[in-house]
């Protein structure tokens, strides 16, 4: 499995199939927040125009999110070694999003706090020796 050191580590397990169940859900949401920026001008909604706009960026912005997520969870998976520098740069990601929700008003402090402290603790997790080794990082 690993081909650094034998035996693919139980915690990028767990962490594989959460971004691919964190990518499923993603791609979902992008995919209607894409339809619902379509039925928004269909319907003839008043300011659709802006508001069918920034959904169809959100719903694209969160399906190249999900195709990530599930990239990641393939590396994870199969310990590639650029899957570790893309979970570090994804949990960075997480970090910034959730910061800027909180920002916009789309997030509570307490749900922030959480976001930055799992994206932190991956981030914790993917920079161990161990870890770093079974991904041939040094």
């Amino acid at each position: 499995m690993a081909r650094g050191t034998g035996a693919r580590p139980t915690g990028i397990e767990i962490l594989a199939v959460l971004a691919g169940i964190g990518g499923v859900w993603a791609i979902l949401d992008g995919l209607a927040g894409t339809f619902a920026s379509g039925l928004l001008g269909g319907l003839g909604v008043a300011a659709a125009g802006t508001e069918g706009g920034f959904v169809f960026l959100y719903g694209v912005f969160v399906l190249v999110l999900g195709v990530a997520y599930i990239a990641i969870a393939y590396g994870f998976w199969t310990i590639k070694p650029w899957a570790h520098e893309a979970g570090v740069l994804l949990a960075g990601v997480a970090i910034a999003l959730a910061i800027l929700g909180l920002l916009l008003g789309g997030q509570t402090l307490a749900s922030t706090i959480i976001s930055i402290a799992i994206a932190g603790a991956i981030v914790l997790y993917l920079m161990t020796p161990s870890i770093k080794a079974a991904f041939n990082q040094k």
